[in-house]
């Protein structure tokens, strides 16, 4: 139910939100913008991701009646791919201007679990207009001390 209230909340805010950015000249709206379209990316990467496969199964790009070479050139298939797997190292080495072999361990890890986020994003796109509430109980009560250590 998170990705469908996410793509709700996305549907209404993101016009809005870059709106705001234009006319006050902050990058604080854009951010939000990139955060509310995490579905549309997840989606994307799953996309990209079946893409790819499809083009390593069948590299002359034909499919029986289908050329994957019709939705975009061979090349453009490249660039999203390395885009969509450079994003997170990048952001992650300019955070910690760091690099180990841990770090790529986790990092493929962490792209296969991304995977199983594809068809929740698809069902929370599809859903999005069913509004349903769930009272959330927070019965935890912690510390900022708790919390920073």
């Amino acid at each position: 139910r998170w990705m469908q209230g996410h793509a709700d909340v996305a549907t209404r805010f993101v016009g809005p939100l870059l709106a705001k950015a234009k006319k006050e000249k902050k990058w604080a709206p854009v951010d939000c913008v990139l955060y509310l379209l995490q579905p549309v990316r997840i989606i994307a990467l799953g996309f990209i991701t079946l893409m790819t496969w499809l083009q390593s199964a069948y590299p002359s790009g034909e499919i029986g009646f289908f050329q994957i070479s019709y939705l975009f050139p061979t090349w453009v298939w490249f660039v999203m791919v390395l885009v969509q797997f450079a994003y997170t190292p990048l952001i992650i080495w300019m955070e910690r201007h760091k690099f180990s072999l841990k770090l790529v361990w986790l990092y493929l890890t962490y792209s296969i679990y991304t995977l199983t986020w594809v068809p929740i994003a698809i069902i929370g796109v599809i859903n999005k207009d069913k509004k349903e509430w769930f009272h959330t109980k927070h019965t935890r009560k912690i510390t900022i001390e708790e919390v920073n250590n």
